[in-house]
């Protein structure tokens, strides 16, 4: 009888260094997984505040552009508003050098009849 409790004995030491081996391999694996979890975070709150800083840039980005948008508007408004102050000075100008052109021929129209009777006498 003693020698069967010795082999159960065996039996249940055998078990538990086992177990032992087991736990030993598991607590490793535990312990290795918590490291590449905490490098993992870390990389993931990096990521995250690089990402918050690409967003607030791209804010800044889009922020600009609509400025710059609207400055170009009210450039191009001002451009079709000068071309069309432009397109109406030519225009008064071209009026008044036909205007000019009128009272010059006028003048030497007059001065031409001036001459002819000054020399008629």
């Amino acid at each position: 009888m003693n020698s069967a409790l010795t082999v159960q004995l065996e039996h249940a030491l055998n078990d538990a260094k086992k177990l032992e081996s087991q736990l030993t391999e598991l607590s490793e694996r535990y312990e290795s997984t918590y490291i590449k979890l905490t490098e993992s975070s870390t990389k993931l709150q990096s990521m995250t505040e690089a990402l918050d800083n690409s967003e607030h840039k791209l804010s800044t980005v889009q922020d600009e552009n609509t400025d710059l948008l609207v400055n170009y508007r009210i450039l191009e408004s001002k451009l079709h508003e000068s071309q069309s102050n432009i397109a109406e000075l030519k225009h008064v100008n071209h009026e008044l050098e036909k205007q000019l052109t009128y009272f010059l021929e006028e003048t030497d129209s007059i001065c031409d009849a001036v001459n002819d009777s000054s020399s008629g006498h």
